[in-house]
């Protein structure tokens, strides 16, 4: 037998294991939202390719001032080093004609110091900077901006909402950046790569789509990326293994404080 129309909604089971309801006036109220246009507005557009191109240019000046202030650091610790062990050297050279009966009390050298590869450890800050902002920005609008759910109704958690496209753009502004740096300059995984990627296509939605499900990027686009900030720093010890041996309970810190974020 045919239904009478949207308004018949689908069987009683079906609506109460998806969405909770199979009440016809609740099924109105999604079919309604078909009728809405697919994107938003040319000037929602707009602005948002604004802020999009404005988040890659902010996040590549930061990337680069991150990248400069590491090399400055490391080569002038590398100096550092070279002038200690000159010294060092014409100490025991100077004391091994006097000295030559005795065994050597000096300190013994200290390890040179790791290779350390600009370019990822910015990378790896960057990425701490941005999931601690996406983080702390998510957490504010999750507080304060969004409607506890049972006083928001379905139509209004799919549309509407147009301020929090900024989480949706931020995410396309980071992946933009992350997939050319990924490739050319950290050597970063396909698999991460992907990832990006995917991320792109998925806040494009919430970014140039009418029924962009904005009501819930602030804690999925936002807060979930405080479990990142963690990450970043485990990860910043795994790729420098003699630096997780001179910190090894801040090495695992960082993981216990990972997974703890990840699956709360």
């Amino acid at each position: 037998m045919a239904l009478s129309g949207p308004s018949s909604g689908p069987p009683s089971l079906v609506g109460a294991a998806l969405l909770g309801s199979s009440d016809a006036a609740f099924w109105d109220e999604v079919h309604a939202l078909h009728d809405n246009d697919a994107l938003l507005p040319p000037d929602n557009i707009r602005a948002s390719l604004t802020r999009i191109a404005a988040s890659v240019a902010i996040i590549s000046t930061l990337y680069a001032f991150l990248v400069l202030l590491i090399r400055t650091a490391v080569a002038r610790r590398r100096r550092k080093n070279s002038y200690e062990k000159r010294n060092e050297d014409n100490e025991n050279i100077s004391s091994s004609s006097s000295s030559s009966s005795r065994g050597s009390t000096g300190d013994s050298p200290a390890p040179p110091l790791p290779h350390i590869s600009e370019y990822k450890m910015a990378y790896q800050v960057t990425n701490l900077v941005i999931n601690l902002v996406l983080g702390l920005l998510g957490l504010y609008h999750f507080l304060y901006t969004v409607t506890p759910s049972d006083r928001t109704s379905p139509s209004q958690r799919v549309e509407g909402w147009d301020d929090l496209s900024i989480f949706g753009e931020l995410q396309i502004g980071y992946q933009l950046w992350s997939i050319p740096v990924g490739i050319w300059l950290v050597n970063e995984h396909s698999a991460m790569l992907a990832h990006h990627v995917c991320v792109i296509v998925v806040a494009s939605m919430s970014a140039f789509f009418t029924n962009g499900f904005r009501y819930f990027t602030p804690f999925f686009y936002g807060l979930i990326e405080s479990s990142s900030v963690p990450l970043a720093v485990m990860n910043a010890f795994r790729g420098n293994p003699q630096l997780a041996q001179r910190y090894p309970k801040a090495s695992q810190m960082s993981r216990n404080m990972f997974i703890i974020s990840f699956f709360t």
